[in-house]
């Protein structure tokens, strides 16, 4: 038995075949799962977060069109929070610093 959980497995099966699409059936039987609902919340989930797509399309194994999932990102996904000063989140601090615009001095003072 794996001493990973569902969700692990899942996110490892796709992240490791990304770019192909694969319907929970598919997904639920390469990975010898007993339950296609635990494939369905899992897929559904990751569906919603950046770096994978869920929409109907041809499934890669079985062809058939339903709703399959995808790891799409280049790299690994991560979430973007607003930090706790004036609701700016990490991509804006780069975004601003490629801009070559300073941050605010409060934010400065704060990581110090």
């Amino acid at each position: 038995m794996s001493d990973r959980t569902v969700p692990e497995r899942i996110n490892e099966f796709l992240v490791r075949c990304a770019g192909r699409a694969y319907c929970d059936h598919c997904i639920q039987e390469r990975l010898g799962l007993r339950w296609r609902q635990q494939v369905q919340l899992v897929t559904a989930t990751l569906g919603v977060t950046s770096g994978y797509r869920r929409n109907n399309a041809a499934c890669c194994t079985c062809g058939e069109t339903k709703q399959v999932t995808a790891f799409v990102a280049s790299t690994k996904a991560t979430l973007s929070l607003p930090s706790q000063s004036k609701g700016w989140s990490t991509s804006n601090k780069r975004s601003a610093a490629a801009k070559g615009a300073s941050e605010p001095a409060e934010m400065a003072s704060q990581r110090s």
